[in-house]
């Protein structure tokens, strides 16, 4: 259950609109302020935590990541926000107060880095048809619309053979425009692609 609280929204400037150009540090150090804890205390929920678009040359389209974190005896929410071209700026809505804290957690570091390390062209690669948008979604590996997508392993230096046993699991899903409306995009869930961030 959720409750709301009297705090008040805010933003601050994006640098950069590929998603190479994330600053982890800079919004860290952004959302540490808003929250008032340190800022490995910040954490991103298990679950369906999370959906970025990005456009065909991977630049930001939209993000929303739920974000929480530990004040005294309460667990607080908010989101972190970005809708492009309506912004130029990261936005963090207002934050709420948790009934409990989950069981289970990322830090957000590790999200924020596993996208601005995307192998960006080997992902391009892996679709004979040009994607308009790309879809990125964290959720279970159970959750997979198909049993053998192609898999990608990759760090902050590419990519790899080997994550060893902690990282962050995600999919990019490719979405194509309709021809009889461009405002419109679907996504080819069967085409999607699992990604394994190494987090060590």
């Amino acid at each position: 259950m959720l409750y709301a609280a009297s705090f008040r929204s805010t933003s601050f400037p994006m640098q950069g609109l590929n998603i190479s150009d994330l600053q982890p540090d800079e919004i860290l150090q952004q959302i540490a302020n808003f929250s008032g804890v340190s800022e490995e205390n910040i954490f991103v929920p298990d679950g369906a935590i999370a959906n970025v678009l990005l456009s065909d040359d991977f630049s930001l389209n939209t993000v929303t990541i739920s974000l929480m974190w530990e004040a005294g005896r309460n667990a607080l929410s908010c989101q972190f926000r970005i809708s492009q071209p309506s912004s130029d700026s990261f936005f963090l809505t207002a934050r709420q107060r948790q009934e409990r804290w989950p069981p289970f957690q990322y830090r957000l570091e590790e999200l924020l880095n596993a996208l601005k390390y995307l192998p960006q062209e080997h992902i391009r690669s892996l679709f004979e048809l040009p994607p308009d948008k790309f879809s990125i979604n964290f959720i279970s590996p159970a959750l997979l619309s198909q049993s053998d997508p192609p898999l990608v392993f990759y760090n902050r230096d590419g990519l790899t053979d080997d994550v060893g046993e902690h990282y962050l699991f995600f999919v990019i899903m490719p979405m194509y425009q309709h021809e009889d409306d461009p405002h419109r995009f679907s996504g080819d869930a069967l085409s999607a692609i699992a990604l394994y961030f190494a987090l060590t």
